[in-house]
């Protein structure tokens, strides 16, 4: 596979943000539930946007994420709603789909990195944009005792800031600004549903 540089990565999302159709969102037979706790939830999806930012390149995209245990997904459109960057995750396998290329793999994170040199914690993202902040130790709280600053455990680790929280719900963070080394993701929410299996498909 070949890879691409960051650069060469920002300006694929540039043009597919111009070249690419409309982003659709998957099929599941998955319905929206009355459950304001995401840990309780049997999965959800989210809408924001995310903004991915290294010394030599800036993306800014808007952000559709559906995550359940038998798939993940994350849809990068443009400000025109056209599709820039599809992820898919199943437990066997993962699909990159941009600027009309299809790269696959089994793994995310090595299939994520080898296309742009991003090592992102795919698999704690969906909890820390949730306020879930497993292998992490707070440093510092705000007013209502929420986790404000964070530090992951892991060797490399990540720096995680919550700039605020949902107002409507306290317990999901609103915008969150992830660092490591020189990449930085800031993901805001604009609107959290907790979905559950619909028991009559």
């Amino acid at each position: 596979m070949k890879r691409l540089t960051k650069t060469a990565f920002a300006l694929l999302l540039m043009a597919a943000a111009l070249l690419g159709g409309c982003a659709t969102r998957p099929q599941l037979p998955l319905v929206a539930a009355n459950e304001s706790n995401p840990a309780n939830a049997y999965a959800w999806d989210l809408s924001g946007k995310i903004l991915i930012k290294t010394p030599q390149d800036k993306a800014s995209t808007n952000l559709y994420w559906l995550h359940s245990p038998k798939l993940e997904q994350l849809q990068l459109t443009s400000m025109l709603g056209t599709s820039v960057l599809s992820m898919t995750i199943t437990p066997q396998l993962t699909r990159i789909e941009t600027g009309g290329h299809t790269y696959q793999a089994k793994q995310p994170g090595p299939l994520l990195q080898q296309l742009t040199g991003w090592n992102i914690p795919l698999q704690l993202l969906p909890l820390w944009v949730t306020g879930q902040f497993e292998q992490t130790t707070v440093i510092r709280r705000d007013a209502h005792q929420r986790p404000a600053e964070l530090i992951s455990t892991d060797n490399w680790p990540w720096h995680i800031k919550v700039g605020s929280w949902q107002q409507d719900n306290p317990r999901l963070p609103r915008t969150l600004l992830l660092r490591r080394g020189d990449l930085s993701l800031k993901i805001q929410i604009n609107r959290w549903q907790a979905l559950a299996p619909d028991t009559k498909a």
